[in-house]
């Protein structure tokens, strides 16, 4: 048993040695990477700090951007409101053809008497008129609803 008590010495040994041999490569290998991460650490954090100018200088455009548009927005709501809670625009619509003129409101208002009158209890809650002049009659349709009788001659 001592002789196998000597050989584990002797290949403990070895051993040794060789993780003695091996410590300079090693630690000189290890300074080289840390050399080379080192350098390229300092180069990825000076990207990071332009990125980070950059970015800045991004956010600050988006931010004017931002402003204006919003500016630019109020605005225009304000005009927008200030028309829809002024008066109304009063629209008039006209047909002309053949040297007449019929105002639309006109029509409308006789397509609304015309049904009413034949349909007294009824309700309106869409009127559709259509001038046809080459007829000399104007058609409206109720509710949907059409009959060859809602004729108005012009």
């Amino acid at each position: 048993m001592a002789s196998k008590k000597g050989q584990r010495e002797e290949k403990v040994e070895e051993l040794k040695k060789s993780v003695e041999d091996l410590k300079e490569p090693v630690k000189a290998f290890a300074e080289r990477v840390k050399s080379a991460v080192g350098s390229e650490a300092k180069s990825f954090a000076e990207d990071a700090k332009e990125l980070g100018k950059e970015a800045k200088k991004q956010g600050s455009k988006v931010k004017e951007g931002v402003e204006k548009a919003s500016k630019t927005v109020k605005s225009r709501a304000k005009k927008v409101g200030a028309t829809l809670s002024g008066k109304e625009t009063v629209v008039k619509v006209f047909v002309e053809f053949e040297g007449r003129q019929l105002a639309v409101e006109e029509l409308t208002a006789r397509a609304k008497e015309a049904y009413l009158a034949e349909n007294p209890a009824a309700e309106i809650e869409s009127l559709e008129l259509y001038v046809k002049p080459e007829e000399n009659a104007a058609y409206y349709v109720v509710n949907g609803d059409a009959s060859p009788s809602y004729r108005l001659a012009l």
